[in-house]
């Protein structure tokens, strides 16, 4: 995963896109990347922070290694707004002094607009593969993760 360096593992903030594009077939598969990242992360204190979004955030869970197996549940299926997990983990940072994220993965179809980059790294895990031009302003990493 990208970081901002060291040795200690801040928090990891996922990206649950559950909009209307993607499928109940892709939205399983973008679940299980969060419990095997979650499984297989080194750091036994690790937090990994689910943000649900369509348009808008519609939950947020936290979990931790003692929580697993993580059962998950959809919880909207509208459009995409991927700058709403952003202005809520920047919310958060501001008013939790112990939150410090290490970087934001996106589980997507990356069917929206970019978000504004930001002070922590990003990763964009696409259930799509899509032309370099049509992704080039997403700040972070790409990594495509066909589904279909």
């Amino acid at each position: 995963f990208p970081g901002k360096g060291g040795t200690q593992c801040g928090d990891l903030v996922t990206g649950l896109d559950e909009s209307g594009s993607v499928s109940d077939w892709e939205h399983s598969r973008l679940c299980s990347i969060q419990t095997d990242i979650l499984e297989r992360h080194p750091a036994d204190d690790i937090k990994l922070w689910i943000v649900h979004f369509d348009s808008s955030v519609s939950c947020v869970e936290m979990f931790t290694k003692k929580d697993l197996p993580i059962v998950y549940e959809r919880k909207s299926c509208g459009g995409t707004n991927f700058q709403c997990v952003v202005n809520w983990i920047n919310r958060k940072t501001d008013d939790d002094d112990l939150f410090n994220p290490e970087c934001l993965v996106f589980l997507t179809d990356m069917y929206a607009g970019a978000p504004c980059e930001q002070d922590y790294p990003m990763l964009w895990v696409s259930t799509v593969h899509h032309h370099k031009e049509n992704i080039r302003d997403f700040p972070g990493d790409k990594l495509f993760f066909p589904a279909r």
